[in-house]
């Protein structure tokens, strides 16, 4: 059976896109952006998944208390929120 939800592997972490009622909404938002932005999100999920962290806050960090559990991915125009459960990252 494939796995719909996969979007990485990492070394830390596994990154899989939320589902909703049998959906995948941010899924669905990716492949409506351009092919550069969806490269600058896809390379900045697989960073994040090997190391944990972000190259700079500009393309991702973790929110302020209260939403310190949510983590935002950065593109040059677009935003993705992100939160764990043990070694699962997942994209809403």
């Amino acid at each position: 059976m494939i796995d719909l939800s996969l979007i990485a592997y990492g070394t830390i972490y596994v990154a899989r896109w939320m589902r909703y009622h049998n959906r995948h909404p941010a899924r669905d938002y990716l492949e409506s952006m351009s092919g550069t932005e969806r490269g600058q999100f896809l390379a900045r999920v697989q960073f994040f998944v090997d190391t944990g962290r972000s190259l700079s806050d500009r393309q991702g960090h973790w929110l302020q208390p209260p939403y310190a559990d949510i983590y935002e991915f950065k593109t040059t125009r677009h935003r993705f929120f992100a939160f764990l459960h043990h070694s699962n990252l997942y994209v809403v």
